[in-house]
């Protein structure tokens, strides 16, 4: 069988590495990033009773998925859920750290680094949204050659 999908492996439109949250509403995360993070909404499933078993976000040209706890493409819960700090970390680019920062604050994400501008050049801010997944937002400000760089890590 031959499918024309933009690469062995993938449907069309779709990047080759997406983040898939287990979340404790996806309704609720959904509208929560889309608030915060300027997401849009993407595809989504919903089940028997109107529930969403499935959902993805687009931003710029990659998508995060969420899905239920316990559903076939998530976890058994997220790490609000299960009571643990997650061990991975959500990279993100915007173009207004500090107004992302402020937007997830009032929307009820835990700080854990306020906005500051690092040594390679971006302006970050850390935090976990209500679901206990982290995300570094970032802002680039300043090029930085590879040697400050260097640097300014052994500072």
């Amino acid at each position: 069988m031959s499918v024309d999908n933009q690469g062995p492996g993938r449907p069309p439109d779709t990047p080759w590495l997406a983040p898939y949250l287990t979340v404790a509403d996806p309704e609720r995360a959904m509208g929560w990033y889309r608030q915060v993070f300027a997401f849009e909404q993407g595809f989504v499933r919903r089940g028997r009773t109107g529930e969403i078993e499935h959902g993805e976000l687009v931003v710029h040209d990659q998508k995060v998925m969420v899905a239920p706890a316990g559903s076939p493409g998530g976890a058994d819960a997220s790490p609000a859920m299960s009571g643990v700090t997650s061990p991975v970390t959500l990279f993100l680019y915007v173009p207004d750290t500090d107004a992302v920062c402020q937007r997830a604050k009032a929307a009820g994400a835990k700080v854990l680094l306020e906005p500051a501008t690092m040594f390679w050049g971006d302006r970050i801010c850390k935090i976990a949204d209500p679901d206990g997944h982290l995300w570094v937002v970032a802002t680039h400000v300043k090029d930085v050659s590879e040697e400050d760089i260097h640097q300014g890590g052994l500072a």
